[in-house]
């Protein structure tokens, strides 16, 4: 469709009409919760993956000929830093989720989940193989960018495109937010079974062979939902700079209509302070994340003298206090939100969610300081 304006005809993407087979919305049930089920496999290996190492980290240094201090946790770090949580935080906003966000607009959601998942596989699967700490890290760090892109907003957009399930869109934000919250820590309480009956080197081939699985699943069902890529109106694009980085599709050049969404995260990241003061808050809440998730297996071996198999068992704790922090939280910023717009006689505004963070910011720092101190 087009519509007029003073300077020129602007070209909007749509679909052809509401009617479309290619339209997600359009896709029957089982069509769904196949996408559904396949999104929320690879968000979970994604997730797990970050932490399944932790409790394996001093085998992984033995077996390796590490000493290095900083070896074991830099195990679990090194994986976060390249997938960054899916996180566009300012400590790394060089991490591939920014990219493939912008790639994914280009070639399509689906295609891109394809790629990095296959990258994820072939990195991840070279970790067992790993003969030296430097291998070890670089194909972590690697296997991370890979990662990135599971749990992040290609696959988060491919699963909203379909209103997240067949009953409706909440159903499927609840079954976004179960990958995120319990994967990190279903992994390390299998990873710690995993070591005492097995060797760490299995961690990386069961999470390899479940990906291969959901990969090849992903490559019969995970159809394009993207508009740009199967639009039946695909005209040529150039992209005009209005103000705040809004922008105006026209036709001309497609090179520049690449190359602007490839940049526009940075450029948002760069120029948007509200983005890098949330980017610096989620950077700290995932390094405080990463600090619990390395330091269980060493408080509850090393101080409390537990086996490696129990010790994982208390990930559970801090699964449920995620899980049940993230129920709570929902449902108490939504009622503040409901009374402070009727309170002010507005039809509510987004800051009025955000007053949450401040009790929450609070139990973030009494939960460390518990945890610290319960190990003297």
């Amino acid at each position: 469709s087009t519509m007029t304006s003073t300077e020129e005809k602007i070209i909007v993407v749509s679909w052809a009409g509401d009617d479309d087979p290619e339209n997600p919305k359009n896709w029957t049930n089982t069509q769904k919760w196949i996408v559904t089920g396949l999104i929320s496999t690879s968000m979970m290996l994604s997730h797990m993956s970050s932490s399944m190492i932790a409790p394996a980290a001093r085998d992984v240094a033995k077996d390796l000929g590490s000493t290095s201090p900083i070896f074991e946790p830099l195990l679990t770090s090194v994986f976060i830093l390249a997938y960054g949580k899916a996180e566009p935080t300012t400590w790394n906003f060089l991490s591939a989720f920014l990219y493939f966000v912008s790639i994914a607009h280009v070639l399509g959601r689906s295609r891109v989940v394809q790629l990095a998942n296959v990258f994820y596989i072939v990195f991840n699967l070279l970790c067992a193989f790993a003969k030296d700490p430097n291998t070890m890290w670089l194909c972590r760090f690697f296997a991370g960018i890979g990662a990135s892109c599971a749990a992040g907003s290609a696959s988060v957009g491919l699963l909203l495109a379909i209103v997240g399930a067949p009953r409706g869109p909440s159903r499927g934000v609840a079954l976004l937010a179960i990958p995120s919250l319990l994967g990190p820590v279903i992994g390390p309480i299998v990873g710690a079974w995993l070591v005492m009956n097995t060797t760490w080197k299995w961690i990386f081939w069961l999470t390899s062979i479940a990906a291969v699985f959901d990969q090849v699943g992903s490559f019969f069902w995970l159809k394009e939902n993207t508009s740009r890529v199967i639009s039946r109106i695909y005209p040529k694009y150039t992209i005009r700079w209005h103000s705040r980085l809004s922008l105006i599709l026209c036709p001309t050049s497609p090179s520049l209509t690449h190359m602007i969404l490839l940049l526009h995260p940075v450029f948002l990241l760069l120029t948007e302070p509200m983005i890098q003061l949330l980017g610096i808050y989620i950077g700290r809440l995932s390094d405080f994340l990463t600090v619990i998730l390395t330091s269980i297996p060493d408080i509850f071996v090393v101080v409390y003298h537990e086996s490696l198999g129990i010790a994982g068992l208390h990930y559970i704790a801090f699964g449920i206090g995620l899980y049940g922090g993230a129920q709570i939280a929902d449902a108490t910023q939504n009622e503040l939100y409901r009374c402070l717009s009727a309170r002010y006689g507005t039809t509510g505004r987004p800051e009025y969610r955000i007053l949450i963070i401040l009790p929450a910011t609070l139990l973030v720092t009494i939960g460390l300081l518990i945890t610290g101190t319960s190990q003297s």
